[in-house]
C-alpha cells in the first residue's frame, strides 16, 4: 500500500518516496525504475494468492459448518417393517442406505476440507512467495471446484489467479530466486 508522495518499486515492492522525479531509485534492492512503469509479477501476485488464501478459509468453515449441520438435523426414524410389496432384500438395502447418509453427508462436506482447499490455501501462500509454480496452477483450479459455498467467490478469484499465472513475465519469476530481477526473455 502507497500513500500520497510514494511510488511501489517493481522489483522487490518496497514503498520509495516519489520526488517528483520521473527516475526513482529504490533503497531496498537498488534497482531505478520510471514513474510509470508496470508493476512487477512479484507484486501482480499478491493479490490473487490472497484471494486464494481467503477462498480456502471461507471454504474450509463454510464446509466444516455445512459437516456439522448435516449432522444436526434430526433424521426420520426408519421402521422396522418393510413397507407392502417391497422383498426383503430390497428393504435391508434400503435401512443400511438410510443408516450411512450421515456418514456419507459428512464425508461430503469433509472431503473439500482435507483434500481440496488446503492445496488452495497452501497454493495462495506459493504464490504470494514466487515458488511453486504448478502448485499454484493446481491450487486456482480447484478453486474454481464447485464443492462448497466458497465456490461463488473461487471462481473469480481462481480465473483471475490463472490469468495471472499464464502471463509470461509472472510465469518466468517464478524460475529466479525471489531477491533477484529476472532475466530478461530472449
Amino acid at each position: 500500500m502507497t500513500c500520497e508522495g510514494s511510488i511501489q518499486c517493481p522489483n522487490c515492492g518496497q514503498v520509495c518516496i516519489d520526488e517528483g522525479h520521473d527516475t526513482i531509485g529504490c533503497p531496498n534492492c537498488q534497482a531505478t525504475f520510471h514513474r510509470a512503469e508496470e508493476p512487477s509479477a512479484a507484486i501482480r501476485l499478491k493479490k490473487p494468492g490472497m484471494t486464494l488464501i481467503l477462498t480456502a478459509c471461507l471454504g474450509i468453515f463454510g464446509n466444516c459448518v455445512l459437516g456439522f449441520a448435516s449432522m444436526a438435523i434430526p433424521k426420520a426414524p426408519i421402521p422396522d417393517q418393510a413397507p407392502e410389496g417391497v422383498d426383503e432384500a430390497t428393504w435391508q438395502s434400503y435401512r443400511n442406505g438410510k443408516e450411512m447418509a450421515p456418514l456419507i453427508d459428512f464425508c461430503m462436506a469433509t472431503f473439500p476440507v482435507l483434500f481440496v482447499y488446503p492445496i488452495v490455501l497452501i497454493a495462495g501462500m506459493q504464490m504470494r512467495a514466487r515458488r511453486a509454480y504448478y502448485l499454484c496452477l493446481i491450487g486456482a483450479v480447484f478453486a474454481m471446484m464447485p464443492c462448497s459455498p466458497a465456490f461463488l467467490m473461487g471462481l473469480p478469484c481462481g480465473i483471475w489467479a490463472l490469468v495471472t499465472l499464464l502471463n509470461r513475465n509472472v510465469r518466468d519469476t517464478f524460475r529466479t530466486p525471489p531477491n533477484q530481477a529476472p532475466l530478461p526473455s530472449p
